[in-house]
């Protein structure tokens, strides 16, 4: 399967990550959020922020669809961002393209790796891989009323071998970083004990992707000049 794999630049990195909920706060956040979800969907993890400075806890909620057997390996997985009013909770964004379902990880199981929400910063990440591990990462800040891609990341390497360097991924590694607010990117390609690539280079022009058309497997790079 094509990979989008990124991370997001060292400043994005203070984010606090939230780990998956239990199966008894999954089913009372299933519960209260029911008439909002999606039918046959269930809550496996689930973060709190404040993303428009009103001082109201919002929430952000990964789902997955349980409504047949086999929805633990293959199901259908989204996000949901619910606005509170005050007065309740409404839908401010949602995709169900930017998750990847347990199966996707291969071997390595389950790659969903957790979600993080700190004020107007959403931040989504996978792990996966045997010999050649990967992790990505995507980073969606609330600005101009609307869930916007601002940093992307991912990095591919090899861990059986080793060169005499203890660099993680020493031996083989693939790495990109983009971050479209400073519109910087940066690039680390190694083969073997050979370094290829270790560069950063700047654009001016970048595809402009909100979170309800996010495509975590959409080749958002080629548009980077």
């Amino acid at each position: 399967m094509k990979r989008f794999i990124l991370f997001p630049v060292a400043f994005l990195l203070t984010t606090v990550t939230f780990s998956q909920v239990d199966s008894s706060a999954q089913v009372k956040l299933t519960r209260k959020f029911k008439n909002l979800l999606p039918e046959g969907y269930i809550v496996i993890d689930s973060a709190q922020s404040d993303f428009n400075g009103d001082k109201l806890k919002d929430v952000a909620l990964v789902l997955e669809y349980a409504g047949d057997k086999n929805y633990e390996f293959d199901s259908s997985r989204a996000i949901y961002i619910l606005k509170n009013t005050g007065k309740g909770y409404i839908i401010n964004a949602k995709c169900f393209s930017a998750i990847l379902s347990k199966g996707d990880g291969g071997v390595h199981g389950d790659p969903y790796d957790g979600i993080s929400f700190k004020k107007n910063v959403l931040k989504i990440n996978h792990f996966g891989g045997s010999a050649w591990k990967w992790t990505d990462s995507y980073v969606f800040r609330y600005q101009h009323n609307n869930w916007e891609l601002i940093g992307t990341c991912g990095d591919s390497f090899w861990v059986l071998d080793a060169c005499e360097s203890n660099t993680i991924g020493n031996y083989g590694r693939n790495f990109v970083d983009v971050n479209f607010s400073t519109k910087r990117m940066h690039v680390i390609k190694r083969d073997k004990c050979t370094l290829i690539k270790d560069e950063w280079t700047s654009f001016t022009s970048f595809p402009k992707v909100t979170l309800n058309d996010f495509y975590i497997n959409g080749d958002y790079l080629s548009s980077v000049k």
